[in-house]
């Protein structure tokens, strides 16, 4: 029977990808967007699990990206926790923000600005290999955005 074996941890590689990774919110809070996706790798996959959306590449994080700034002009990504385990990193975030432009739902569709503010806990899950990120899951409740956007009840 094989065994797995885990992964070396120090704390300089443990330290270097969670500061990778953390960039990525730093960077979109400055809204520096050609820095934010500089850590992209080419073969990233950037996944929205609650819509099913996937991003590719550093031009497709930097549409994801864009689409939240559109949406949330005001946007930010408030840190509360960066946890770095071999290859890993979780980063749990609240998003902040006004809705004062379109947001695209998973289908395509445009939703019309509402005006109202929605605070949204994210979990984002990033793999990082060679000090570049090469796949992300993005965890958040779409229902409690919708709902406190007056979307839904």
């Amino acid at each position: 029977m094989a065994t797995l074996s885990k992964p070396e941890i120090t704390k300089a590689s443990t330290t270097d990808i969670a500061s990778i990774a953390r960039s990525l919110y730093d960077n979109f809070n400055q809204r520096d967007l050609d820095k934010a996706v500089s850590i992209i790798a080419t073969e990233c996959e950037f996944q929205e699990m609650p819509t099913g959306q996937k991003f590719r590449g550093p031009e497709g994080v930097r549409q994801d990206l864009q689409m939240w700034l559109k949406a949330f002009p005001d946007g930010k990504c408030n840190i509360t926790n960066v946890i770095a385990n071999g290859d890993l990193v979780a980063v749990e975030f609240t998003g902040v923000g006004t809705q004062n432009g379109p947001l695209t739902g998973p289908d395509g569709k445009e939703i019309a600005a509402t005006g109202r503010r929605a605070e949204i806990p994210f979990c984002d899950v990033h793999q990082i290999r060679n000090g570049k990120v090469v796949r992300v899951r993005s965890y958040y409740d779409q229902g409690s955005m919708m709902r406190q956007l007056g979307l839904m009840k």
